[in-house]
């Protein structure tokens, strides 16, 4: 979509920046010979893009939400193939509940003005004030999950290849020293490479000035490391406790990401739970967590409930008509109230 010619990208970037939210139109000539005259086209729908890599512009991510997958590691279980039937089956009451509670309080939700943290942009804020008026009116921990979610996830986007390189370095900084590092030697062996990598750029004046130029340094890595769920803590050398890492923490990380060989199948270990009847792949055994019976609570409160009377026998065609809302009006009854 976003390739080499120039005027296609454009025209493509144009729309799709246009149409991010509702009221979005594109202008267009439209007729033939001398009938010709300006015609305005809505442009507005959900979009979803996939990929590797960081190809969107920069104006379209600007208005994404980024969703960042992570790279199976060789050690874990190959998941299951997709079915589309079994899918169906096992999502269609879930899409009718959020379709019911959607029903309930969109307009409270597109009334709401939710408060947006700092560390986003504004474009960004507005492609994320949805979910975040969702959150608010979900209540309990889900504002402070949906603001975690969202800085973790832009700055995971915007810093993904070099986060793959810091990685890569970092290892090599641990074959080099030993299984514990301060946090001020893995500083010193990043930028003291001698390579084209930014390290020395970011952070070499703060360690050669010392002091607090290093603890600031010391927090702009720990920022990098973040997104990868890789913190500093206090580790013992010797008789003092000094910030550091110790390499247990990456070997995750570098197993997904930055794999040195992969092992047959006699050494794979299943380290995911197999699928079974629930949504998302876990054991109905299992007990919900706190989070999970305040989402559950939310979703199939007892205004939703008679929705699921009406719609217990959708079937497949739901997913594969092109207009689901004349596709679920049909299947309505009347004496319901949505």
């Amino acid at each position: 979509m976003f390739g080499d010619d120039p005027e296609m990208t454009s025209s493509i970037r144009g729309i799709i920046n246009t149409g991010y939210r509702r009221g979005g139109v594109i202008s267009r000539i439209v007729g033939m010979g001398t009938n010709l005259e300006p015609k305005d086209f809505a442009v507005f729908c959900p979009k979803a893009f996939a990929g590797i890599g960081n190809r969107l512009p920069d104006t379209v991510a600007d208005r994404s939400i980024p969703i960042v997958l992570k790279r199976r590691s060789p050690t874990e279980r190959e998941p299951d193939r997709f079915r589309q039937a079994r899918a169906a089956a096992e999502l269609a009451s879930l899409a009718m509940q959020l379709r019911g509670w959607g029903r309930l309080h969109g307009k409270s939700i597109g009334a709401s003005e939710p408060l947006m943290p700092d560390g986003l942009s504004d474009r960004q804020q507005d492609g994320w004030e949805p979910l975040f008026a969702i959150a608010a009116l979900a209540g309990g921990d889900w504002p402070q999950r949906v603001e975690q979610a969202a800085l973790a996830l832009h700055e995971a986007a915007e810093d993904g290849d070099l986060a793959m390189h810091l990685l890569a370095h970092v290892r090599d900084a641990f074959d080099d020293n030993g299984d514990r590092l301060t946090t001020f030697q893995l500083l010193e062996h990043l930028v003291n490479r001698g390579d084209a990598s930014p390290w020395a750029h970011w952070w070499s004046e703060d360690l050669e000035k010392g002091g607090a130029h290093v603890k600031k340094a010391a927090q702009g890595l720990a920022r990098k490391l973040q997104p990868l769920g890789i913190k500093p803590s206090q580790i013992r050398f010797g008789e003092k406790n000094y910030r550091g890492y110790e390499r247990e923490k990456f070997e995750d990380s570098w197993e997904r990401y930055l794999p040195r060989s992969v092992p047959d199948d006699s050494e794979v270990a299943t380290s995911l739970p197999s699928r079974s009847g629930g949504v998302f792949g876990m054991d109905s055994s299992e007990p919900e967590s706190a989070s999970d019976q305040d989402c559950s609570d939310v979703a199939t409160g007892n205004p939703v409930e008679p929705l699921r009377d009406v719609f217990d026998d959708l079937d497949s065609a739901f997913w594969s008509t092109p207009d689901a809302d004349a596709y679920l009006a049909s299947h309505e009854a009347e004496d319901v109230e949505p």
